[in-house]
């Protein structure tokens, strides 16, 4: 589910509400990634935590960053991306809306905006927010990818149901990551320790899943 609607991908990504452009470059064009066949929207909703993402830029104050998706009566997705001003001592938020690209194909590829941002551009054909992987229940793996002449500018995401997943948890996604030959060093640790609640945040719990069916996410 923490912004250019161009880069960003949901946080959203991610995700977030204060973020650019990407400060991860690569040479050559994106790569070809498959993303979630078959992505059931509905347990996709709910509140997610950013757990790491690639470096961008955003205010050095923002902390325990969130993704709240919510459906809207049209169908499409309400994206609140909100995180907490370490020198304010408030919240900010930025409120967009998210669409799946091609809703027939259910593909977990969606298009993003954020309105009220002035950094805002079109939503390219395929999405800027795509799910390479997820359970649903505790992680997701978001990634977004725009090519400009021989480079690329990517986003990668690792966004979690839980504010703090434990080191198992943690490897299993940094395996996942892997299995989609996507450059894991430049990953840096969002803030999730001690995080301020407010009526906002309280309110926005994540919505209740069956159990996970992949054991070895907990190590075991």
């Amino acid at each position: 589910m923490l912004s250019d609607s161009f880069y960003l991908v949901f946080v959203t990504a991610i995700v977030l509400s204060h973020r650019v452009e990407t400060q991860v470059t690569f040479d050559g064009a994106c790569p070809k990634l498959d993303v979630v066949g078959d992505f059931d929207l509905h347990r996709y909703l709910g509140l997610w935590y950013e757990i790491e993402s690639y470096p961008a830029v955003f205010s050095s104050f923002a902390s325990c960053t969130t993704a709240n998706y919510s459906l809207l009566p049209d169908g499409n997705v309400r994206v609140i991306n909100r995180s907490f001003n370490t020198s304010s001592k408030g919240f900010d938020m930025v409120d967009g809306t998210a669409r799946l690209i091609e809703p027939l194909k259910r593909q977990a590829k969606l298009g993003v905006v954020f309105p009220a941002t002035r950094f805002s551009r079109p939503v390219p054909d395929d999405g800027n927010y795509w799910v390479l992987d997820t359970d649903y229940t505790n992680y997701s793996i978001v990634w977004s990818c725009a090519n400009f002449n021989d480079k690329s500018f990517q986003f990668l995401w690792h966004l979690n149901r839980r504010r703090q997943p434990s080191q198992s948890a943690l490897a299993f996604v940094g395996h996942r990551i892997d299995s989609f030959g996507l450059e894991r060093k430049f990953l840096q640790t969002a803030e999730q320790r001690n995080c301020p609640e407010s009526s906002e945040t309280s309110s926005m719990r994540p919505v209740r899943q069956p159990s996970p069916t992949r054991s070895s996410y907990y190590g075991k």
